[in-house]
C-alpha cells in the first residue's frame, strides 16, 4: 500500500491517477472499465465517483504485474 485516498475518487481525479490525464478519451475509458467490472464505481447524484479502496486495489493490482 502506496497511498491513503479519500473515501471517493471524483472520474477526472481517477482518470489522472489511471491515465496520466482527464481527456474525454480517458473518461469513456473508466467509463468503460467500471461497465466491465474491471474498477468499482458508485453513481451518486447522476455523477460516478470510485470508492478509495478500490482505487488502492487496482493500483496495487497495476503495481503487482
Amino acid at each position: 500500500m502506496t497511498e491513503q485516498y479519500p473515501l471517493l475518487i471524483d472520474t477526472g481525479e481517477a482518470c489522472t491517477l489511471i491515465f496520466g490525464s482527464k481527456t474525454r478519451k480517458n473518461y469513456y475509458r473508466l467509463y468503460e472499465m467500471i461497465d466491465r467490472e474491471e474498477i468499482a464505481g458508485t453513481k451518486i447524484g447522476g455523477r460516478w465517483f470510485i470508492p478509495g479502496k478500490a482505487m488502492q486495489k487496482f493500483i496495487d493490482d497495476i503495481a503487482d504485474d
